[in-house]
């Protein structure tokens, strides 16, 4: 699972198959049960070694408000990894998921 923080500038590394992937345009899809798809087009950028990264700036993560969802990176139409991210609060310090609310909630 890959954590990203709301407002803040994210970059997500991805390992993907070099013979499929390429640096350039990309599209991330984030799906959430409860509200609808947002899709960012983004420059995917070859790290080496079939390492890639994507970064989404702080006006893209500041859309996003359900503590988790699914994602779908695509490119040219041809699917390269899907997955799920958590959404962490501008304000942790830790850098971890708070689960004292999911606690108190159960």
């Amino acid at each position: 699972m890959k954590t990203i923080r709301k407002g803040q500038m994210s970059t997500l590394r991805f390992s993907l198959n070099r013979s499929v992937a390429a640096e350039g345009a990309a599209n991330l899809s984030l799906n959430s049960p409860s509200r609808g798809t947002l899709t960012f087009t983004k420059s995917l950028t070859n790290l080496g070694s079939g390492f890639f990264s994507l970064a989404l700036d702080f006006t893209d993560t500041a859309q996003l408000e359900d503590d988790t969802y699914s994602y779908e990176l695509t490119q040219d139409g041809t699917y390269l990894k899907t997955g799920f991210i958590r959404l962490l609060e501008a304000d942790l310090t830790n850098g971890q998921f708070d689960y004292k609310m999911d606690f108190l909630m159960s």
